[in-house]
């Protein structure tokens, strides 16, 4: 069963749900994650964070993709 790689770690969902759709739109399959209580207690993402995680075999791409994308964001591309 393939397993699932942490490619960057938020302190609100908002933060990371831009990213896994232009991950999405780029073909690869991301989720976001976060351990808060099935949304009860929505504080508890900034203690344990909110992941963008994507399948293994995917990893090297996504991150290829996220820093080409931050270089140009960040005027250094």
């Amino acid at each position: 069963m393939p397993n699932q790689i942490t490619l960057r770690t938020f302190a609100y969902r908002h933060e990371a749900e831009p990213l896994r759709a232009f991950l999405d739109a780029s073909g690869i399959e991301t989720f976001v994650t976060s351990d808060d209580e099935g949304a009860w207690n929505p504080a508890l993402s900034l203690v344990r964070g909110v992941c963008l995680t994507v399948w293994e075999h995917e990893a090297a791409r996504a991150e290829e993709l996220l820093t080409a994308a931050e270089r140009k964001t960040n005027g250094s591309a």
